[in-house]
């Protein structure tokens, strides 16, 4: 998987975390865990409206013929999520938090559900 992150905003960002989990259930926890990457570099700048280079990654889940069945009659639902924490031109860390559930057909889409979802 290749990803990279855009800053939307007007002022630089200093990005100090990144995490991803990759996971199959076929319903969202009440609270998810977000564990860092190691190799990410200790902090990462991204100017106003520039993106990271592309992060390279691989997020892997074992699949048994039964889980890609209940994917396939939509019982159960890959989720990918995590969270980019920065720091902003003024010092304040800030959090982006992002939720996308796969479904066949159209594949990863953006899932908005409790706060899973946010920026700050």
């Amino acid at each position: 998987m290749q990803y990279a992150f855009k800053n939307y905003g007007r002022t630089p960002a200093i990005l100090k975390e990144i995490s991803h989990e990759l996971r199959l259930w076929n319903r969202l926890p009440e609270e998810l865990r977000y564990s860092a990457i190691p190799a990410m570099p200790k902090e990462l700048a991204v100017v106003a409206g520039a993106s990271t280079e592309a992060l390279q990654c691989t997020l892997m889940i074992p699949l048994t013929v039964e889980a890609a069945t209940s994917i396939r009659t939509g019982d159960s639902f890959l989720w990918l999520y995590g969270h980019v924490l920065y720091e902003d031109a003024f010092g304040r860390e800030r959090e982006h938090r992002f939720l996308y559930r796969y479904r066949i057909g159209p594949g990863f889409q953006p899932y908005s559900y409790k706060d899973y979802s946010k920026s700050t």
